[in-house]
């Protein structure tokens, strides 16, 4: 995984950005200008998450997100 990448939830209900590690914690941050949520997994939990679905990775189409 690499900074700025993008990953939406199971639900589609947000939409995080990897903004960089802290010590070896991944650290995600919402896209959206309203939500300031930021959460911490470590690289296997994170792993985990994807696996299960949790997660999806948000692959880039040039289409602008839009804040809800």
């Amino acid at each position: 995984m690499h900074k700025g990448e993008c990953f939406i939830t199971k639900d589609s209900s947000a939409i995080y950005r990897l903004v960089g590690r802290w010590g070896k914690a991944l650290v995600l941050s919402s896209v959206s200008d309203s939500d300031e949520t930021v959460l911490m997994y470590s690289p296997a939990e994170f792993e985990e998450l994807l696996g299960t679905e949790q997660f999806r990775k948000l692959y880039p189409t040039g289409i602008k997100i839009k804040d809800k």
